[in-house]
């Protein structure tokens, strides 16, 4: 007798053709059909997506292997799934209910229904999470470990290639917010900024920029925080504040050819992207509007006098830039966060309370 195609199996189905075979999806219709023992369709299903993907011909195994080995996991209201900073290598799809992503700082920042893959940045460079993702209700979750996502992108490699296209976009996202100084680089110039760009992961205590010393790279915080400040000359120290995932250093000592005016330490375990001090300054000659940005927000970020020091500076060094006069700086009101004029704050995404 010809089984009964469960509801859920042909929503799962439907859901995965209308994304067009992704990963994500696809996971979710194969494991509906294999619960509701639909193990043919669930076969058809795989050999489809193998083939949209390029598989091998043992890719088709190895999915449904995955499916099949892969743990579920259940959790309740506001439970964690995953923590900011913690470090762990396994990918995750939703499979049911609703989970928020939230950034320390910055709030929910982003939401995942079912077939929606979050984790790859930790399976893709072994980066520590970017953010929290917990569950608004009950919610589960598919967890692949590091071994089977590893051997279905052998047999797949357009699927490490997918993979790394969705965490470029959400990085980019982190690294590039709107209304901040790299803000309105094209596709192209993201391009061969995440060519040239680095990961980089350090312990508690270390210095990221040094007082009265010229910056050797520009770095933009991912995750952890950084202690700011700065010895006067009484040799007291004067502490400035904190840099926080989006935040970035390096900037003014580089643009000047200066030492820095301040020194920056990592309180904990902290991850950066950098570029060296040559990738830097041959991007910036080549962006003048980025250029003009970041210098604008750099000379105002940890100035009392509010960046006219830091502004005389760029304009003797860097003539022609005009950066006072042709941009605004704003630092926002609730986490003090510097940028360039907006409506909202690119760091905390509060609106502005006042009109530029």
């Amino acid at each position: 007798m010809q089984r009964v195609p469960h509801r859920r199996a042909v929503q799962a189905i439907e859901l995965q053709r209308a994304a067009a075979y992704k990963f994500g999806p696809t996971l979710y219709a194969l494991r509906a059909l294999r619960t509701a023992e639909l193990h043919d369709w669930a076969a058809e299903c795989a050999a489809e997506w193998a083939a949209a993907f390029g598989g091998d011909a043992r890719a088709v195994t190895t999915l449904l292997s995955v499916v099949d080995r892969a743990r579920t996991r259940h959790f309740i209201q506001d439970e964690v799934v995953i923590r900011e900073g913690e470090a762990s290598s396994h990918l995750f799809v939703a499979l049911r209910g609703e989970l928020i992503v939230e950034r320390l700082g910055q709030g929910v920042i982003g939401r995942l229904g079912p077939g929606d893959v979050f984790g790859e940045g930790a399976l893709l460079e072994s980066a520590r999470r970017m953010a929290t993702v917990r569950a608004t209700r009950g919610a589960s979750v598919m967890e692949i470990n590091a071994q089977q996502a590893d051997a279905l992108c052998r047999r797949v490699p357009r699927l490490r290639a997918d993979l790394t296209r969705q965490y470029r976009a959400r990085m980019t996202e982190l690294l590039v917010p709107a209304g901040s100084a790299l803000a309105g680089l094209s596709a192209a110039q993201l391009d061969l900024l995440w060519a040239r760009l680095l990961p980089e992961r350090v312990g508690p205590a270390t210095v990221l920029a040094q007082q009265d010393r010229v910056a050797g790279e520009f770095g933009i915080v991912l995750s952890g925080v950084a202690d700011v400040f700065r010895r006067t000359a009484k040799g007291t120290r004067e502490t400035l504040g904190r840099l926080g995932p989006g935040d970035f250093f390096g900037a003014l000592s580089m643009l000047t050819g200066a030492p820095s005016q301040v020194t920056a330490v990592s309180v904990g375990p902290l991850q950066y992207m950098s570029l060296s001090a040559g990738d830097f300054v041959d991007l910036m000659d080549a962006w003048p509007a980025q250029r003009r940005r970041l210098g604008a927000v750099a000379a105002q970020r940890w100035r009392p006098d509010g960046g006219a020091a830091g502004l005389d500076l760029l304009d003797d060094m860097l003539p022609g830039m005009a950066i006072n006069t042709e941009l605004s700086v704003m630092r926002c009101p609730y986490c003090s966060y510097a940028q360039v004029e907006a409506d909202r704050c690119a760091n905390c995404g509060a609106q502005m309370p006042w009109v530029p």
